[in-house]
């Protein structure tokens, strides 16, 4: 496990704990350790490194075509199914025909996966319409939103249901049919939900009352780009993205209303005084917070005179997003087979595709924000937001 991590990315933990409740809840399904590990690995992603037979090669196949950074049976579903049911008209998949053409190559007594090349535009036609998924579906600033709003109510959730019971919510214990007694057990989103409607919570209610959401006030990576980004120069990028990760953090951890607002702001003023009188902390660390806290209420004073020039609410939330990068960009695409049979070989389709060996220029920032305000009648003004913001980055 630990030489996995140092060359993949580590399973998710959903991943994990999907895998642990399935072997436990369904045990007659595996006959041995063996089929536990296969359906474990098949899971989380985890291939086998000591491929020496060729029944573990194949295996690792299986493992590649559920779990893949690329292709794979999960990013086919939603791709298709998230299309039909936003009703975005993303690219047609022909995916009768990519799986038609899946098949397997043998070399020196191990198994591994190839594409026949009649499945090439397929291929591209799925990494364009992923692009397209996570460009306008996955990335809209409204998804975003809705996935901060369902975050903050699963912790508030969470930390109700310990406060009550002196256990945690999300656990094993709680997926499982006897679960805890007299508590929960076999834990669904309805559960979830069900706790959420009870809780006094802003977040809460605005998950359940779609007028009290608030609003963008850029609704594109593009438009940021423009409004947020063309005021600054590619050097200031780093600076940005740093203080804007102090101010997250400490409107998640140390702010109770978790929002760029008055609350927020006594807040930092008074950790601020809080650390200016203490004894106990040493030169250096009392400068260290001294520099993270001015940091936060500069922001946040900045966004009080934006509340107080365009006259919205002072209660503003900050998502940061990362920018978007093309599935084209990915090197484990570039490392799919595929077979020509008129020549009985197989080749990288990095050899085959254009996109994938043309230069990407790299930029310095890598992660980009979304602000939401309260609209209550009154739009902001996108621009005088953007050149207040380059007043405290520059």
């Amino acid at each position: 496990m630990q030489i996995y991590h140092q060359k993949k990315k580590p399973a998710a933990p959903h991943e994990i704990m999907s895998a642990i409740v399935a072997i436990k809840r369904f045990p007659n399904y595996f006959t041995d350790s063996k089929m536990r590990s296969f359906f474990a690995r098949c899971i989380t992603g985890y291939k086998y490194s000591d491929v020496d037979t060729k029944e573990i090669s194949i295996f690792n196949v299986f493992i590649s075509l559920l779990n893949s950074s690329t292709i794979d049976v999960d990013k086919l579903d939603y791709l298709i199914r998230d299309a039909f049911v936003t009703g975005y008209d993303n690219i047609s998949i022909d995916y009768d025909r990519l799986l038609g053409s899946a098949t397997l190559q043998e070399s020196n007594g191990k198994c591994y996966f190839v594409y026949n090349k009649t499945a090439l535009s397929v291929i591209e036609n799925v990494i364009y319409a992923h692009d397209a998924e996570k460009k306008w579906i996955q990335s809209h600033p409204v998804i975003l939103y809705e996935h901060f709003l369902v975050q903050h109510i699963i912790r508030k959730v969470n930390h109700d249901f310990k406060e009550k019971n002196g256990q945690e919510l999300f656990s094993l214990e709680s997926l499982l049919e006897n679960g805890y007694q007299n508590k929960i057990s076999l834990l669904c989103d309805d559960d979830i939900v069900h706790w959420a409607k009870s809780i006094d919570n802003k977040f809460c209610k605005e998950f359940f009352n779609r007028s009290l959401r608030r609003h963008p006030i850029w609704k594109s990576e593009a438009e940021y780009r423009v409004i947020v980004d063309g005021l600054l120069g590619e050097d200031v990028f780093p600076k940005l993205e740093a203080q804007l990760k102090i101010l997250e953090r400490f409107l998640l951890e140390e702010s109770s209303s978790q929002c760029i607002d008055e609350q927020s702001k006594s807040k930092c003023l008074s950790l601020l005084d809080e650390t200016e009188a203490t004894d106990e902390l040493s030169y250096k660390d009392k400068e260290t917070m001294r520099e993270r806290y001015t940091v936060v209420l500069n922001w946040l004073n900045c966004f009080e005179k934006i509340h107080e020039t365009q006259n919205v609410p002072f209660d503003f939330v900050l998502v940061q997003t990362y920018n978007f990068k093309s599935g084209f960009l990915k090197g484990d695409l570039a490392d799919i087979n595929v077979y020509f049979s008129n020549i009985r070989k197989d080749f990288k389709l990095g050899k085959l595709i254009t996109l994938l060996s043309a230069s990407q220029k790299s930029e310095m920032r890598e992660r980009f924000f979304y602000l939401y305000y309260k609209r209550e009648g009154k739009d902001i003004d996108p621009v005088k937001v953007g050149k207040e913001i380059a007043k405290i980055v520059i």
